[in-house]
Order: C-alpha cells, then sequence, then structure tokens
C-alpha cells in the first residue's frame, strides 16, 4: 500500500459560519478542522494559481477539543469565476480537500493490521 491508498480527495462547499459573516464553518461529525500555519501559495510555472491551508482535526467541541492524528490539505483557486452555476452555487464556494492521517501513525495502523492479518493466516 503506498502513501496515495492513505489519502482521500474530495470536493466540499466552503460555509459561512453566521449568514452575515466571513468566517468558516470547519466543524466535522463529532469535532471540528481547525487551521494550523499560514497560507502557502500554490504556483504554476511562477504564477500564483491559488493557495493551501492546512488543518488537523479536533475531537470534541472548541476549545477542548483533543487533537488527533488526521490532516487535511484545502485548496483554494486564487481568481475562480463567479458566475452561477446550477443551483446559483460558484465554484469559489468549493474548495478541494485532501484528508490523510500522520504517516507515523498510519504505518503503525498498516503494521498493527498487517500482523493481524497474519496470525488470522496461521491459525
Amino acid at each position: 500500500m503506498g502513501k496515495e491508498d492513505n489519502m482521500w480527495y474530495f470536493f466540499t462547499p466552503r460555509d459561512k459560519k453566521y449568514p452575515k459573516g466571513t468566517r468558516l464553518d470547519r466543524a466535522a461529525g463529532n469535532g471540528y478542522w481547525k487551521v494550523t500555519g499560514v497560507k502557502k501559495d500554490v504556483m504554476l510555472k511562477n504564477v500564483k494559481v491559488g493557495f493551501k491551508t492546512s488543518l488537523v482535526f479536533y475531537e470534541g467541541k472548541s476549545p477542548n477539543g483533543k487533537k488527533s492524528d488526521w490532516l487535511m490539505h484545502e485548496f483554494n483557486v486564487e481568481a475562480p469565476p463567479k458566475k452561477a452555476y446550477r443551483n446559483n452555487i460558484k465554484l469559489d464556494d468549493w474548495v478541494l480537500c485532501r484528508v490523510y492521517m500522520k504517516l507515523n501513525k498510519a504505518k503503525k495502523l498498516k503494521a498493527s493490521n498487517q500482523s493481524h492479518d497474519v496470525n488470522q493466516v496461521q491459525e
């Protein structure tokens, strides 16, 4: 299993926390995604085409959530088209996300699963 097998990509809308506000709602299931670090530029042939934001998943409610080993990169287009599409959704309301587990935790889980599989075969 390669590194790519432990990553998931998906598009998701960028919902606002409050209808007239600018803060984004990053609540998810039993926790929330918290931004870490600074936005990094995404370049193509020396032209900035967007930016990447790094996030960590916390279980529970803010500010007392427990940090997990799940990470997400959120990719935004720098100058998205403003044309409305089906259901009045604009392309700039969506982001591409890449979710994965920290490499050291993913390796431990993989090793644990493989040793469990070997034990089942030998029995």
